[in-house]
C-alpha cells in the first residue's frame, strides 16, 4: 500500500466519524420537529371535535395529548372532566393519577375540586 492510499483511507475514516454524528443529529432533529407538528395537528383535530360538539371524542383526544405533556390539552381535559356532568351531560373518566399529572402539566392546581373545597372563603 502506498503512502497516498494510506492517508486517503485515514481521511475517509475521519470524514465518516465527523459526518455520522452530524447525520444522526439532523435525523433526530427532524424527528423532533415531526413529533411537534404531529402534536399540533392532533390538538387541532381535538379542537375541531370540541367545536362540533363531539364531546367524548374531544375529551379522549385532549386526554391523550395531556398524557404526552401538552399543557393546553391538559387544561381542557381537566375542565371537561370537572364540568362534564353539568355542561356536557357526560361523566368523563379519568383516574386520580391522570388528574394529578394533568394538573401539574398545565400548572392548574386550582382545577381540582378537593383543593377548592378545602380553600378558605375569601
Amino acid at each position: 500500500m502506498t503512502a497516498f492510499q494510506d492517508s486517503s483511507k485515514r481521511r475517509a475514516g475521519l470524514r465518516r466519524r465527523q459526518v455520522l454524528p452530524m447525520l444522526l443529529a439532523l435525523a433526530l432533529g427532524a424527528g423532533t420537529a415531526g413529533a411537534e407538528e404531529d402534536l399540533v395537528e392532533r390538538y387541532e383535530v381535538a379542537r375541531a371535535a370540541y367545536e362540533r360538539n363531539h364531546w367524548q371524542q374531544a375529551f379522549d383526544a385532549f386526554a391523550a395529548l395531556a398524557e404526552q405533556g401538552h399543557p393546553e390539552a391538559a387544561r381542557l381535559a381537566l375542565q371537561m372532566w370537572r364540568h362534564g356532568p353539568r355542561l356536557y351531560r357526560i361523566d368523563f373518566a379519568a383516574t386520580p393519577v391522570q388528574l394529578k399529572r394533568w394538573s401539574l402539566t398545565c400548572d392548574c392546581d386550582g382545577m381540582r375540586p378537593q383543593q377548592e373545597a378545602a380553600a378558605p372563603a375569601a
